[in-house]
């Protein structure tokens, strides 16, 4: 099994390690203090965040609560498992989801409907979501956007998928700029970034971390 997969392949290691399946998965998963991935048999414990990090994750969820108020959406936070495929389980900072939401009942509950995803980037985990998390993402056929919010300025890149199925990029940068979400929300950068001090020092541990540093 890799130990790093995709933008880490300088990282992979030759050692054989221990292949799990979903059920296998979702026990470790119930067990664990912390959130773990899943990509075809490997299990990935997601890193800590910075103090930017954790403020902005917070700051998105409790400004898209209040703008989705009485709408037929919601937001939902990074605690939410989402299956992205039958070989792919991991979770967002921020979800939305439009109308009834969609799971699948194992031993543990994965959101499958999700219409807005939101990463908020970090030095460990900004290549593995621009890159194999993105391309498993488009699995995903009600999502319709999905934004990559920086931790260190004022920046959001929102991807948006058309109705040909193609998926485009529109970058908003300065605390002025808003975020589009077509009739879901408008998302005001002011807001997204309010008490964020751009001065955390980069965290040190790239991700994904191997199955033997799994608690």
């Amino acid at each position: 099994m890799r130990m790093i997969f995709g933008p880490w392949s300088n990282f992979m290691s030759t050692a054989a390690q221990q292949r799990y399946t979903v059920d296998q998965y979702h026990q470790r998963l119930l067990a664990s203090e912390q959130r773990l991935e899943y990509y075809y048999g490997e299990i990935f414990a997601m890193p800590g965040g910075t103090p930017a990090h954790a403020q902005i994750s917070t700051n998105l969820v409790g400004t898209l609560h209040l703008k989705l108020r009485g709408k037929p959406c919601r937001v939902l936070n990074g605690d939410q498992s989402i299956k992205l495929h039958d070989s792919m389980y991991s979770f967002a900072d921020a979800l939305i989801v439009c109308g009834e939401s969609r799971y699948e009942q194992r031993l543990v509950t994965s959101l499958t409907n999700p219409k807005v995803i939101v990463e908020v980037l970090s030095p460990s985990t900004e290549s593995y979501d621009r890159g194999i998390k993105f391309e498993n993402y488009e699995n995903i056929v009600s999502l319709t956007d999905y934004l990559l919010v920086s931790h260190d300025q004022a920046r959001i890149e929102h991807w948006q998928r058309d109705e040909f199925g193609e998926w485009g990029l529109t970058t908003v940068a300065g605390l002025e700029s808003v975020v589009e979400l077509g009739r879901i929300a408008r998302l005001p950068l002011a807001e997204v970034y309010e008490r964020v001090e751009f001065s955390d020092a980069p965290v040190s541990q790239k991700f994904p971390i191997s199955n033997d540093k799994l608690q």
